[in-house]
């Protein structure tokens, strides 16, 4: 499980997550989920099962197609994706949702987008939404949902903080166990490259100070290193994707 903090305005879209691994091999160990596609200025970050969303992020990464392109062909990539590894991750029923979020700049658009999918696993149906960046207004995604989140929810390091350590109480009072926890990372998306940060500890007492929204001249380009996933993915050129289906 992962705790997501999504926001979109007129010149940048974010991401954050916390860093707590809940995969079978990965139970309380941390590791780095905003999954940044450097080709495309561009990321990726998922909840549900970790391990499952680190084989698609990787998957992802073999198209070399515009950010556009990606964005429509995800659905085929999630749903052939999780077909093939079900059966090897064996969740239990109440473990086979999952939800995507891409965040990058739609090249015929003047300004940043964020798709969601979410998916139950073993259907092909994708439930797909897009949130185009406006001029006057931010745009928030909680997953864990929080009906009240504000502005500054995403804008600020305390927010971020605050908000995501609301969604962890929430999601172990579902669940009865941990499953958002570490740290909080924050990957923001301009139009030609992606800045990642680690904004602070969900185990600290408090927030760890506050912070203006992303700005264009503290972005730098990066790559995120990550952990290997079980399946092993071999190692492909990108390639163009697959046929739609019908």
């Amino acid at each position: 499980m992962t705790g997501i903090i999504a926001g979109v305005s007129a010149t940048w879209a974010r991401i954050a997550t916390d860093s707590y691994l809940s995969t079978v091999e990965g139970d309380g160990s941390n590791g780095m989920k905003p999954f940044v596609l450097s080709h495309l200025a561009a990321v990726i970050a998922g909840r549900g099962n970790d391990e499952l969303f680190w084989i698609i992020a990787m998957e992802a990464t073999k198209f070399d197609v515009p950010f556009d392109d990606l964005a429509r062909f995800l659905p085929d990539i999630i749903v052939d994706t999780t077909l093939g590894v079900m059966a090897a991750l064996a969740l239990p029923p109440d473990r086979r949702e999952s939800e995507l979020f891409l965040a990058g700049w739609p090249a015929a658009a003047d300004r940043p987008a964020i798709h969601a999918y979410a998916w139950r696993h073993g259907q092909s149906r994708i439930k797909h939404r897009t949130i185009v960046g406006q001029e006057r207004k931010i745009s928030i995604i909680t997953a864990p949902h929080l009906p009240d989140a504000k502005v500054t929810d995403v804008t600020t390091n305390d927010g971020l903080l605050a908000t995501m350590r609301r969604q962890a109480a929430k999601a172990e009072a579902a669940s009865g166990q941990k499953s958002i926890g570490g740290k909080v990372i924050a990957a923001t998306a301009f139009r030609n490259l992606v800045q990642t940060e680690i904004v602070g500890s969900l185990d600290a007492g408090s927030g760890e100070g506050e912070s203006e929204p992303p700005g264009r001249a503290q972005a730098v380009a990066t790559a995120s290193k990550r952990r290997k996933p079980r399946q092993k993915i071999g190692s492909k050129p990108r390639q163009k994707p697959p046929g739609r289906r019908e």
